[in-house]
């Protein structure tokens, strides 16, 4: 039946993680990096870029880009160091993930973009939202419709970057 299926399939991700190399000897952080079927972005608190399928067989709901770590057996993870975080990870209980919706995927791809800049990009996209960078302040390509819910007014094509975070 499904339901040995999916236990399978519960099994062989929580094996991803169980899988990943023993825990660096040093406290040096990278700044992304994947961890089983989740690249994380080492920020405060951590936050998802990227998942692989099976990571929705490991949480109760499928972790999206832009996602963040929130607790890690009952502990925020704002204040825990990445070792404690990826032991958290690996022992596959006590995760707690926080959904961030847009704000989170513009911040997790501003920090992909920040950890792993392109070799002289014209435009990239952070979230539902592709700006270029021609010009400084940088200015919106396009944006997607699921963009504007998060903002005063509509985004055009040619609006300009005024702020960050103000």
């Amino acid at each position: 039946g499904g339901s040995a299926a999916a236990a399978a399939a519960a099994g062989a991700a929580a094996a991803l993680l169980l899988a990943q190399p023993d825990l660096p000897g040093s406290d040096d952080v990278p700044a992304v990096e994947w961890v089983g079927p989740l690249r994380l972005l080492w920020t405060t608190p951590p936050t998802i870029i990227d998942t692989l399928p099976q990571a929705a067989n490991i949480f109760d709901a499928k972790p999206s880009a832009g996602d963040s770590i929130h607790k890690v057996n009952g502990q925020l993870a704002d204040g825990l160091t990445r070792r404690e975080v990826l032991e958290g990870l690996k022992s596959g209980t006590g995760i707690q993930l926080r959904s961030t919706g847009v704000r989170g995927q513009f911040r997790a791809a501003a920090g992909l973009l920040l950890a792993e800049p392109g070799p002289g990009a014209q435009a990239d996209w952070l979230g539902p939202v592709k700006l270029g960078w021609q010009t400084k302040p940088p200015w919106v390509m396009h944006a997607k419709p699921e963009a504007n819910k998060h903002f005063r007014q509509p985004l055009s094509q040619g609006d300009q970057l005024a702020a960050v975070d103000g």
